[in-house]
């Protein structure tokens, strides 16, 4: 399952991840170690046998640079790469850590049960929506992976609205009245319709392209389901902002009473 990323790796960092890797190969770290051994010991032996150490410590550390740069001339993109896609499957573990913690901690705010089964929806969904790497390509394959990215896109767009929906759970259950209250369980409410709205959309869109058969057809209903997937994401995003400016709102309203 390959989720929106929650960060891109600097370039900086890649740089001395594939220096670090090349560096510690035993090719390159056997010759500069010895060289270096031969280096420090000579300094113990008298001048004619000092002179050979540090030569052969110059050569064995030459050896080592050479091996050095053989490799990032030869293996370096492919290095590279190894450490993107390890980078990549840290995110992705420490994305499934995060929902998992969320889910648990849906389980245990109170009895209302439909936000933590909406994120066991929205999960198994996006899961599905990833086996479409795995078909056979065709001409609609380019449309059919802009479909996907809108699904993750409105996948994260869902998760914050639930992690919104949960932190004014929170704040309503430390409130003693109901006139304190209610107002931010509305709130909460109007989250989580919308994040029921999207699972059902996203439920359609895989059912839709599971049902696609035939290229000369499909194209068509791709970009209705495209559009129709843009709508949802629009709404999710519309939704997610007025929520960040409800706080304000609400502590204006709060002053002017």
């Amino acid at each position: 399952m390959k989720l929106a990323q929650q960060g891109d790796l600097p370039k900086n960092e890649i740089r001395k991840r594939v220096l670090t890797r090349l560096v510690a190969s035993p090719l390159v770290v056997g010759p500069v170690m010895l060289g270096f051994t031969a280096i420090v010991a000579g300094w113990a032996m008298d001048l004619k046998q000092m002179a050979l150490c540090l030569f052969g410590g110059l050569a064995g550390m030459m050896v080592g640079a050479g091996a050095f740069f053989t490799k990032w001339m030869v293996s370096g993109q492919q290095v590279a790469q190894d450490v993107l896609t390890e980078w990549e499957k840290e995110q992705s573990q420490s994305h499934i850590r995060d929902l998992d913690q969320l889910e648990a901690d849906l389980t245990e705010a109170d009895e209302d049960p439909r936000p933590e089964e909406a994120l066991k929806d929205l999960r198994a969904l996006v899961a599905t929506f990833g086996t479409l790497e795995k078909q056979p390509q065709n001409a609609a394959w380019p449309m059919i992976m802009e479909v996907r990215m809108q699904v993750e896109a409105l996948f994260e767009h869902c998760v914050r609205l639930i992690r919104q929906s949960h932190a004014l759970w929170e704040t309503a259950s430390r409130l003693n009245t109901a006139s304190a209250k209610d107002p931010i369980m509305a709130q909460r409410e109007g989250l989580i319709i919308e994040v029921q709205t999207c699972v059902s959309q996203l439920s359609q869109t895989m059912v839709s392209l599971q049902n696609i058969h035939q290229v000369e057809s499909n194209t068509e209903r791709l970009k209705q389901m495209r559009n129709n997937l843009d709508e949802s994401l629009e709404v999710a995003r519309k939704v997610e902002s007025r929520m960040r400016q409800w706080p304000a709102t609400a502590h204006h309203d709060s002053k002017t009473e």
